[in-house]
């Protein structure tokens, strides 16, 4: 299993960081009340990111992939780490 540059599981810090992103998109919900739509999806578009589709929605495939890039390297993961493994 790949290991972050303080020697803990890349599979504990991506957990915590879910968790990080669900208490986001709760608080996200709660601001935008009925102005956001729920897609299901565990990234989801924000209401301050409206500059393609409505809040709620999926993210931009292309956003999503620069911020995996930076993530991985923040965690000194592998470049062939990839976001779907």
């Amino acid at each position: 299993m790949p290991r972050t540059h303080d020697g803990g599981s890349a599979a504990c810090t991506a957990i915590a960081v879910a968790g990080r992103q669900k208490q986001r998109q709760d608080a996200e919900r709660e601001r935008l009340g009925d102005g956001g739509v729920d897609h299901d999806v565990v990234f989801a578009r924000d209401g301050f990111e409206l500059y393609r589709g409505e809040a709620g929605g999926p993210p931009d495939p292309e956003r999503v992939s620069a911020r995996w890039r930076t993530m991985r390297t923040r965690l000194h993961l592998p470049e062939d780490f990839r976001i779907h493994d």
